[in-house]
């Protein structure tokens, strides 16, 4: 049901419950997981058969002027089923809530299971690498394009050592039916056109290279000059850490951090790429020389925040007056020997403004429109709070 026909329900019914509102009977809900923008997430207990859920709670009042994120989230769900992609199975709503029922991750988020080991090899990461490339080759395969791929969206099903590691956190992923396909926005302004399969691409690369060194790829306390090192793809292998890394590793993260989105890999030549699939690939502890940079959480949580913060820039090729910044280039190693460092505050204050550039593949493309509330700082400490969450945490 679509969200005018649901509203329509609502406005009908007067005071009266959402007839889908008599599903609520069905879960027996438990403590609270998560929380975020729009609302909170839940454990619940499918009384049918007492199996443990997620159930994501958005509140209807928060959502005004972006109504379409939950459609949005569940239209890019339903029907997925994959080993690697959290599994949505019911919705229903109140007055003023909606209810998205997911399967339940618990198992805690890809880097802190990392941090937890005593070894961690690039044959491991290869191995980590290959399920989230088959979970993103299916939801392209599927017209899905998640948007917001991040370390805290990789959540394992459970704590057992063979768990699933599963993508999560739809809410900003987009549904299309046509590669030349007008998108919108998240609030429905007029977005981009063009390549949005290689935005994933890009999110995988910088994800690889923090994997596998513990920091972000893209350095700088210069909000200028961060983004010029995003646009031109300017990042360093640094010696102290990446020595021991094959040259295969390198190649695969040079053709995901490809600043032209054709340039990039797909989702399936990634999983056909060497280091994927040669069974060679070195076994040395990773841990040895990175454990400075994933140990501690506190530290864990400001590469997280890293990522977030390159990810959305990376997308703003360009300031609105479409010219390119002098940029300065990487230092011989990366700020205060390695140990990441949150994004400066003024690259953070900038997410707002840039935001609605999420999509940007081509460079003569311009938008309208205002950031949306995912950029928000405060609900990214939210997230940061919830620390170690289920799927859904992030409830926004």
């Amino acid at each position: 049901m679509g969200l005018k026909a649901r509203v329509d329900t609502v406005l009908h019914a007067g005071h009266a419950q959402p007839k889908s509102y008599e599903k609520i009977k069905n879960y027996a809900f438990g403590k609270v997981v998560g929380t975020g923008t729009y609302g909170e997430v839940k454990e619940a207990t499918r009384l049918s058969d007492g199996q443990v859920v997620a159930v994501k709670i958005v509140r209807k009042k928060r959502l005004s002027g972006c109504e379409d994120l939950v459609d949005r989230e569940m239209e890019a769900l339903q029907g997925l089923h994959h080993p690697n992609v959290i599994h949505f199975l019911d919705w229903f709503e109140s007055r003023d809530k909606y209810y998205l029922v997911f399967e339940m991750a618990s198992g805690g988020e890809l880097f802190a299971r990392i941090v937890e080991r005593g070894r961690f090899s690039e044959k491991d990461a290869a191995h980590i690498l290959g399920d989230i490339l088959s979970g993103v080759a299916y939801l392209h395969e599927h017209h899905v394009i998640h948007r917001d791929l991040k370390p805290e969206n990789l959540i394992y099903k459970d704590y057992e050592p063979d768990a699933k590691l599963l993508i999560c956190d739809f809410g900003v992923a987009k549904l299309y039916h046509d590669d030349n396909e007008i998108f919108k926005t998240m609030c429905g302004s007029p977005g981009y056109k063009g390549h949005g399969k290689p935005v994933d691409m890009w999110s995988i690369g910088v994800i690889t290279y923090t994997l596998l060194c513990g920091y972000n790829p893209f350095q700088s306390d210069d909000e200028v000059a961060f983004l010029q090192l995003i646009k031109d793809g300017k990042y360093e292998f640094h010696d102290r850490y990446w020595k021991h890394i094959s040259d295969d590793a390198k190649d695969f993260i040079r053709k995901l951090l490809q600043p032209d989105p054709s340039a990039r890999l797909t989702a399936e030549q990634a999983l056909a790429h060497r280091w994927i699939t040669h069974k060679e690939v070195p076994e040395h502890n990773l841990l040895e020389h990175t454990r400075e940079n994933l140990c501690a959480r506190a530290k864990f949580r400001a590469v997280v925040d890293d990522i977030r913060v390159a990810q959305s820039l990376e997308h703003h090729h360009h300031h609105d007056d479409g010219q390119p910044h002098a940029h300065r280039p990487v230092g011989d190693h990366p700020p205060d020997h390695i140990l990441p460092n949150p994004a400066p505050a003024h690259a953070k204050d900038a997410l707002s403004a840039l935001q609605e550039r999420q999509e940007l593949e081509n460079d003569t493309t311009t938008i309208s429109g205002q950031g949306s509330s995912s950029s928000d700082p405060e609900r990214q400490k939210r997230e940061n709070a919830a620390g170690g969450h289920p799927q859904g945490a992030q409830a926004g």
